[in-house]
């Protein structure tokens, strides 16, 4: 209340200005992005990583001078994590500062300008510091500060070159054990399916034609993503157990849940991935991600098209693909890539855009008016 009381006008109504202003240029730069609002799914994620923050906050206690950036500090050697968790603080940031202002704002314009619009416009300036805090965190520093270089990144598409051939068969056969899992299993190594997809349920439908199968996207916004995504499976390509009890039961809802699927996954890792010295390649572990980079990966190599690779997996551009999947060299494979996936079944709500080569066909039209195009020269 001492604060509230010390709080003159003038104070007051610069503290609303600023923050009105950081509003206006967020909205700016939010258009010039194309933005859209996050999904129910990325706001409930975010409150769950907010309240972890939260608490881990209070551990650390109102002693430190910079209370944010020890937090962080611990999680700096984790790229996708230190990412995940500022973007969940500045969503909180942003969505606590709105709603303040809006607040503030309804007192200011019925003229009440007492003790409890200053309470409110304390509240502004507590989530101004904060959305300036966390917009000043940066994992470069943090790691600086443990006296670190940052690692490469774990992605999953890279451990695929180390890898053998037939890993994902023996997944199937170790998985076959599991009553729970062992339709999912099968799911996630020929279907690209994310977590959370799998989490709602993936319909399965058996026809004359093969397999049927329809998934409700995750991950969709207004510009990005596929609500949802259908395919056929070639059944000569699936478990035959699989297409038996398929066949029997005509349609199928295979489900489940994300944490529960992710421990199963990981308890099979060593068998799967590492059968022989459990000492060596600890960092091979299994996951959804692993599939879907790897499924990308065959159908590179069977000749799909991007558009149709895209779709595939859910996504409504093909330079998503950037990030799916890898290259090997040639004759690097042992075994030809079989892909179940029947190759121009994908269907799609959203079209799905190409790869931009504006660029590229800019410069080699270029090069072609100066007599330099690229190759081997005469």
């Amino acid at each position: 209340m001492h604060d509230e009381v010390r709080l003159t006008d003038v104070e007051a109504f610069a503290i609303v200005k600023t923050a009105r202003q950081m509003l206006v240029d967020n909205e700016d730069r939010r258009r010039a992005r194309k933005d859209t609002p996050p999904s129910d799914a990325t706001i409930a994620d975010y409150q769950k990583k907010c309240r972890q923050i939260e608490a881990e906050l209070e551990r650390i206690g109102p002693g430190s001078p910079a209370p944010l950036f020890e937090l962080m500090i611990q999680y700096a050697d984790r790229k996708q994590t230190f990412q995940a968790l500022k973007s969940a603080l500045r969503w909180q940031a942003w969505t606590e500062l709105q709603y303040v202002m809006r607040d503030q704002d309804r007192l200011q314009r019925a003229g009440k300008r007492d003790d409890t619009w200053k309470r409110l416009v304390l509240q502004v300036r507590q989530w101004q510091r904060r959305l300036q805090a966390v917009d000043a965190l940066d994992r470069n520093d943090c790691l600086a500060w443990l006296d670190r270089s940052p690692k490469r990144s774990k992605s999953k598409r890279r451990i695929l070159h180390r890898l053998e051939d037939n890993w994902r068969q023996r997944f199937l056969d170790v998985n076959l054990s599991s009553a729970t899992y062992r339709h999912a299993g099968v799911l996630l190594v020929h279907c690209g399916l994310r977590p959370a997809e799998l989490a709602r349920g993936v319909r399965v439908r058996w026809t004359p034609r093969g397999v049927r199968v329809l998934i409700a996207g995750a991950k969709v916004r207004a510009t990005a993503g596929q609500p949802w995504r259908a395919f056929l499976l070639n059944p000569s390509q699936l478990p035959e157990w699989f297409v038996n009890d398929l066949r029997n039961r005509r349609r199928m809802v295979i489900a489940a849940d994300e944490d529960a699927l992710r421990a199963h996954l990981y308890r099979q890792s060593q068998a799967v991935l590492n059968p022989g010295d459990k000492k060596q390649n600890r960092d091979l572990v299994l996951s959804s991600y692993l599939f879907r980079h790897a499924l990308v990966t065959d159908m590179r190599e069977s000749a799909w098209d991007t558009e149709d690779i895209a779709a595939s997996i859910g996504e409504s551009s093909a330079e998503t693909l950037r990030y799916y999947g890898t290259r090997r060299n040639s004759g690097s494979r042992k075994v030809k890539p079989t892909v179940a996936m029947v190759m121009n079944s994908v269907r799609t709500p959203r079209a799905v855009k190409p790869i931009d080569q504006s660029g590229l066909n800019a410069q080699l039209k270029k090069q072609k008016r100066s007599g330099r195009l690229p190759g081997p020269k005469p």
